[in-house]
């Protein structure tokens, strides 16, 4: 009788290199398999990990953040005065000294013709009067305490309207301060300065919270009511498209790096 020969199926193992190759014996592709096990289970736990600190990163940058939104937030909010000034008008007037226009009486003017009518006398001398305003205003949303305006020497004359109170002060250097205890906030004033000589100029204006601000201030159209509205509409739907443009850039950015 023929002999039956059989023939056993080859072992494998995985070598460096994901290569398998022929074994003789089967616990060496137990161990393999093993091996492989073990080194999947490791790299899936390295992929947790990695995993677990990008979200780590990604936590602490939005916390970052909130906290830096939140004090932006609350700088922009928390109300704070801020005065402005600026001198808006001055002038010169020439004023004459002595009265010196003679005047025709009455009879006299109903008897002579207008041809031999007296004409007044040129004055043979004026006195030039310097006036200068200034003003003064609290812009901010906070009350500004211990206004205080610094004058190059001591004004002549000087008026604030609307009536405020106000203490005059001598500083160093012959300079004079005019203080004022507070202002309220959109609250202002003029400072009208009359004199023979041109007034002093104004060199400083602080507050308790800060220094004020020198602004140019011109003449304005009031424009009618139809007007403002249309150029505040175009303002406001300006800011909208602007603040949907950076939501929408900051979504998107978000999605990236969640996706990173």
């Amino acid at each position: 009788m023929g002999r039956l020969r059989t023939r056993s199926a080859p072992s494998l193992a995985l070598v460096e290199g994901g290569v398998f190759v022929d074994l003789s014996h089967r616990n060496v592709l137990l161990s393999s398999l093993i091996f492989q096990s073990f080194w999947a289970v490791n790299l899936m736990q390295d992929a947790t990990n990695n995993l677990l600190t990008l979200v780590e990163i990604k936590q602490s940058i939005a916390a970052v953040f909130l906290v830096f939104l939140g004090a932006v937030v609350t700088r922009l909010v928390q109300p704070k005065s801020k005065v402005v000034w600026s001198p808006t008008h001055g002038f010169v007037f020439s004023v004459p000294a002595v009265n010196e226009a003679s005047e025709v009486s009455s009879a006299d003017a109903a008897t002579e013709e207008p041809e031999q009518m007296s004409l007044p006398s040129v004055p043979s001398r004026t006195v030039n009067y310097y006036t200068n305003t200034i003003f003064v205003q609290n812009v901010g949303r906070g009350p500004a305490e211990q206004v205080e305006l610094i004058f190059n020497f001591r004004p002549a004359h000087l008026q604030v309207w609307p009536l405020i109170p106000f203490v005059m002060n001598p500083v160093q250097d012959g300079r004079w301060s005019l203080e004022i205890e507070n202002l309220a906030p959109k609250e202002f004033f003029s400072i009208e300065l009359l004199g023979l000589i041109e007034p002093p100029d104004l060199l400083y204006v602080r507050s308790k919270t800060g220094t004020g601000k020198k602004i140019e201030m011109i003449p304005q159209v009031n424009l009618k009511l139809r007007t403002k509205l249309l150029i505040w509409g175009i303002f406001f739907a300006g800011v909208y498209f602007v603040c949907l443009s950076l939501v929408r850039v900051a979504v998107w950015l978000w999605a990236v790096i969640a996706l990173a």
